[in-house]
């Protein structure tokens, strides 16, 4: 079920008033895909994830601007580190400009966060999901056997960043980083010169 296709319409619509605004705002109102989430999590815990899956999720800590990452193995151990899903789905999505930044708190509301969507500070986790899986395998034939699901949420523009580009070209400015970052995750290395 593709849920932009879906829900699209509801997730990014926008009020008069909105586009009036969204130099000075963000660009959607929050609600609607809220209530999205809700619908789809319900109250579903990052600890209550399948049994024997690994859920990695990134978000950036707007305050600090420091990664936050939502692993469900350590949910499990340590009910500080458990939260909604609907609650982390918002703050992975949370997208400077696009939506406002998710205000969470972990189940025990010890902790509360201001977050950012991840894709900030790391548009494609997958590394960082290998490393993880390299650190829990227990011995060297473990090492090989495992299999990673990234979703993704289509395939980027990748338009040329103008030579003299200023805030008018702030999205192929923000693509280009993205692009570039994943180039050298995806590939280890960077491309020839």
């Amino acid at each position: 079920m593709d849920i932009f296709e879906l829900y699209g319409n509801k997730i990014f619509k926008k009020s008069q008033m909105q586009q009036l605004t969204s130099l000075f705002d963000t660009k959607y109102d929050i609600t609607s895909f809220e209530e999205l989430l809700y619908s789809k999590f319900k109250d579903a815990k990052l600890s209550e994830t399948l049994r024997g899956t690994q859920v990695v999720v990134t978000a950036v800590n707007r305050l600090t601007n420091e990664e936050v990452i939502f692993r469900s193995i350590y949910s499990i151990f340590d009910r500080n580190k458990d939260f909604y899903m609907r609650d982390i789905a918002r703050a992975t999505s949370a997208a400077p400009i696009y939506f406002p930044s998710a205000e969470i708190k972990n189940l025990n509301a010890t902790e509360k966060f201001s977050l950012i969507d991840g894709g900030v500070g790391l548009n494609n986790p997958s590394k960082l999901v290998i490393d993880d899986i390299i650190k829990l395998a227990q011995n060297e034939e473990n090492k090989k056997n495992y299999f990673l699901l990234s979703l993704g949420t289509g395939k980027m523009k990748n338009e040329a960043i103008p030579s003299k580009a200023g805030m008018v070209n702030i999205e192929p400015i923000i693509d280009g980083f993205t692009v570039a970052a994943n180039c050298f995750i995806e590939k280890g290395t960077h491309p020839p010169i």
